[in-house]
């Protein structure tokens, strides 16, 4: 099983931090009545913090890496460490947009 979940991952997957997220999300998100509520203050779908919550191996777009940015004050830069994203993994994202 292991064997074939892990070939079956994308070739492009660079790890990140997400369980620094996925705590974030946890406590930020008691600030707001509902699920719905937060992702519209964040600025993302509601699928999208699910996704973040719910998936091992979940994944982020450079624009969310943006919104997160945004809601949290703080620096792109800032976000990434905060997130351990690589600079390869960043390059990916950017790419991403370009295609």
């Amino acid at each position: 099983m292991f064997v074939e979940q892990f070939v079956t991952m994308k070739t492009d997957y660079y790890p990140w931090n997400t369980q620094a997220l996925i705590d974030w999300l946890n406590v930020e998100g008691r600030k707001y009545q509902s699920p719905k509520d937060f992702a519209v203050a964040l600025g993302v779908p509601r699928a999208t913090l699910q996704l973040w919550t719910r998936n091992p191996l979940p994944t982020i777009t450079l624009e969310q890496l943006y919104a997160l940015s945004k809601y949290r004050r703080c620096s792109l830069d800032a976000t990434l460490q905060w997130l351990e994203i690589s600079s390869m993994h960043l390059d990916l994202l950017a790419n991403e947009i370009a295609d």
